[in-house]
């Protein structure tokens, strides 16, 4: 199921029913519309696994265009906790003024 949501509405696609009855040349022109357009922020929780998961389904979606404006959640969280653990553990170091610099 891909769970599509524009400004006034969500839609869901069933890609196990519609996966036979569709062609590969319109998957790959819905994929493209929906990965590959610069005008449209695409959001989901976990996309490497996702596009892993489309790409063992849809092996033809392999030379796929670039995929743009795209920003995965669990990504943006594991950054995050990466950062603050940085911080934390960087909040325990005695580093004096070693790293001040005069402009």
């Amino acid at each position: 199921m891909f769970q599509i949501c524009v400004q006034d509405c969500s839609y869901l696609v069933d890609v196990v029913t519609l996966e036979n009855q569709l062609t590969e040349e319109q998957w790959l022109k819905f994929f493209k519309a929906l990965l590959c357009d610069s005008n449209a922020t695409k959001l989901g929780f976990d996309l490497v696994n996702d596009m892993r998961v489309v790409r063992a389904t849809f092996p033809f979606l392999q030379p796929l265009p670039e995929m743009k404006n795209l920003i995965c959640i669990l990504k943006l969280v594991n950054s995050k906790q990466a950062f603050d653990d940085l911080l934390a553990f960087a909040s325990n170091w005695d580093i004096g003024n070693s790293f001040y610099f005069e402009m």
